[in-house]
């Protein structure tokens, strides 16, 4: 989520060196995105029942992460404040944000061989990404 966050910061970025923050934070992050990726991958390669305590643990990070979001209206209400002139229009980028941090996930998921996620995400994560 942090890394599609540095990802679609252009609106967030106020200077080149903001500019700068971002991508070498996201370049960080997509090396440790990879190192996790290549763990789950190995994981459920080694037995079928792997897979499923894989999709237990998501489902657990996945409650508790919409417990955070709809949690944090300061947050939120930084993010709508940072990303729009208006504050409709600042709603419309955060519901871009959090379009793109969904995306990026189910991606990520796929890349470690979990391909069924999107079908089972959790009810709160979905709704808690979809307030605005």
């Amino acid at each position: 989520f942090l890394l599609a966050l540095c990802e679609n910061s252009s609106k967030l970025a106020r200077s080149q060196a903001d500019r700068q923050l971002f991508e070498l934070t996201a370049s960080d992050l997509r090396r440790h995105l990879a190192f996790g990726i290549a763990h789950i991958k190995h994981y459920v390669q080694v037995s079928p029942l792997h897979r499923s305590n894989v999709n237990a643990w998501l489902d657990r990070g996945e409650v508790m992460f919409a417990a955070d979001v709809k949690r944090d209206t300061a947050l939120r209400e930084a993010f709508i404040l940072a990303q729009g002139d208006t504050i409709a229009a600042g709603k419309q980028a955060l519901a871009d944000l959090r379009q793109a941090q969904v995306t990026k996930y189910l991606l990520t998921l796929e890349a470690a061989t979990i391909t069924d996620r999107e079908t089972h995400l959790q009810p709160p994560f979905k709704a808690a990404l979809e307030i605005v």
